[in-house]
């Protein structure tokens, strides 16, 4: 059966659910589409909660739907773990091994040619487990760089870019509890004139895998810039891990900049 209809996830009994148990999960290690399968514990062809439900002669069925769900949650869970082990990772550095560590970052990024040749950068203002870059805006405002920051709309979940000229007047509190341009003050950018595009992230892989707060703002940005817009991340080298698990709405950068390293996608 290639789908349930939305019912039956209630009658789906697993871990302690009250009912009937109707199901069990087991791994497909032969099977790369599908990490589980279910297989019915009811007799053929009996029908347990209604005709919709009628399973017939199956002896194993697979629901794309379901699994889907499924291995939406596992991932999405793995993602808040990884969030919360970066931050504790992150919380045991010194102070001067953090400001070591911007530092080296700033450098490799400003000695990055592609970073160097924009005139038109998208930066952000970093939030919890982010590499600060306020002293990256200011370093780019002294070179004459055109800055974009965004702002958010909490409510739709999209953000404005918008030009800075001074980060001491230009910027605001926003709603997500950081400072962001003020609408009063600084003009909209259209997204196509963005030279280079610096991309926050909690955690990524060396295949540009990325792991954000979880808003899915920049999911949504990065499709929207140009093709020869180069995506690029700033990330603590203690933030770089094995492998992230993208789901199909997750999006990646083309390049890394690390403490120690730059990273090419592979």
């Amino acid at each position: 059966m290639e789908e349930w209809n939305v019912g039956m996830l209630e009658c789906w009994n697993i871990e302690g659910k009250s009912g009937n148990k109707l199901f069990e999960l087991s791994k497909i290690p032969s099977n790369p589409s599908f990490h589980y399968s279910i297989i019915p514990l009811f007799p053929p062809g009996r029908r347990p909660y209604g005709p919709e439900a009628n399973w017939g002669e199956a002896p194993k069925c697979y629901s794309k739907y379901l699994l889907g769900r499924i291995l939406m949650e596992e991932i999405r869970e793995t993602k808040d773990e990884i969030r919360s082990n970066i931050a504790k990772t992150l919380s045991a550095l010194s102070d001067s091994e953090i400001e070591e560590k911007i530092t080296g970052i700033e450098n490799r990024l400003f000695e990055f040619a592609n970073f160097l040749e924009a005139n038109i950068v998208l930066l952000y203002i970093n939030s919890t487990s982010e590499v600060n870059t306020l002293k990256i805006i200011e370093r780019c405002l002294n070179y004459k760089k055109i800055v974009i920051l965004p702002a958010f709309d909490t409510r739709k979940y999209n953000m404005k870019l918008m030009k800075i000229d001074d980060i001491n007047t230009d910027l605001i509190p926003g709603p997500r509890g950081i400072l962001e341009p003020d609408s009063s003050r600084c003009n909209v950018v259209p997204i196509e004139c963005i030279d280079i595009a610096i991309i926050p992230g909690v955690a990524f892989d060396e295949k540009g895998g990325r792991i954000g707060s979880g808003d899915g703002y920049y999911d949504r940005l990065i499709p929207k810039l140009s093709i020869t817009t180069r995506k690029v991340a700033l990330s603590f080298e203690n933030q770089i891990i094995s492998q992230i698990q993208m789901e199909s709405h997750d999006r990646y950068v083309d390049i890394i900049i690390t403490d120690k390293r730059i990273i090419y996608k592979i």
